[in-house]
C-alpha cells in the first residue's frame, strides 16, 4: 500500500505594501538612472553655456578688429583728404590773385613783363602775387591793390645788397605803374651766407580807384 504523502502546511505570506524598503524596485524608468541622467546634465549644460559665451567673446573681438581696421582706413583718407583740401586752397588763392589783376584796372601781362625785364641779372624773382589791402581814403575805408614779389639776390655783401635798392627805385618809376602808384616798401633781406644769396620781398602798393 503506498505511503501516504504528508500534508506540508506553508505559512500563509504576501508582501507588506507599507514597507516602501521591502519592496523591489520595478518602475519603469529607475531612480538612480534619473539621478544620474540629471548629475550628467548639469555639466554639459555649464560646458555648453561656456562655449556660448567663448563664441559670443571671439565674435565680439572679430567685430572689434573690424572696427577698429574700418576707423584706421577712415583717418588715412581723411588725411588724404585734408592734403587736397590743403592744395585746393592753395590754387585757389593763386586763381583769386589772376582774377584780381583781370577785375583791376591794370594790364596783368603788361605789369609781369615790365618787372620782370627791370630786374638786374642778379635777382632772381620766384612769385609775383595780386592781393587787396584796406586803406582809409578820407572817411571811408576802400581796397586798393598790392602786388608783392619775392625772390633771391646773388650776394650777399653790402655793395651786391645795394642793387635791390636800385631795383626799388626802379619799380617805382616803371611806366606801368605811372598815375596809380601809391608806394614800394623793400623790408632788410635775410641773408643766407652758406649759399651766398639774400632773400627779400618787395611789396607795391597801388591807389585805391576811388583815389
Amino acid at each position: 500500500m503506498a505511503a501516504k504523502h504528508k500534508n506540508v502546511s506553508f505559512p500563509n505570506w504576501h508582501p507588506n505594501f507599507t514597507i516602501q524598503a521591502t519592496l523591489p524596485d520595478v518602475k519603469v524608468v529607475r531612480t538612480g538612472f534619473l539621478v544620474n541622467f540629471v548629475a550628467l546634465t548639469f555639466p554639459v549644460l555649464l560646458i555648453g553655456l561656456i562655449l556660448v559665451d567663448w563664441m559670443d567673446a571671439q565674435g565680439l573681438q572679430q567685430q572689434i578688429e573690424t572696427r577698429k581696421q574700418l576707423l584706421e582706413g577712415a583717418i588715412v583718407e581723411n588725411k588724404k583728404n585734408v592734403e587736397k583740401s590743403k592744395e585746393f586752397d592753395i590754387a585757389a588763392a593763386k586763381l583769386n590773385d589772376v582774377e584780381g589783376f583781370l577785375s583791376g584796372n591794370l594790364d596783368e601781362l603788361e605789369v609781369i613783363v615790365a618787372i620782370a625785364e627791370s630786374r638786374p641779372k642778379a635777382i632772381a624773382l620766384n612769385n609775383i602775387s595780386y592781393s587787396e589791402m584796406q586803406k582809409k581814403v578820407g572817411k571811408k575805408m576802400v581796397l586798393a591793390p598790392r602786388i608783392t614779389l619775392r625772390g633771391v639776390l646773388k650776394g650777399t655783401s653790402a655793395d651786391e645788397v645795394s642793387m635791390l635798392d636800385e631795383y626799388k627805385a626802379t619799380l617805382k618809376n616803371l611806366p606801368v605803374f605811372a598815375g596809380i602808384l601809391d608806394d614800394v616798401t623793400l623790408p632788410e633781406p635775410t641773408q643766407d651766407i652758406d649759399k651766398d644769396l639774400s632773400r627779400f620781398s618787395i611789396t607795391i602798393d597801388l591807389k585805391a580807384a576811388d583815389e
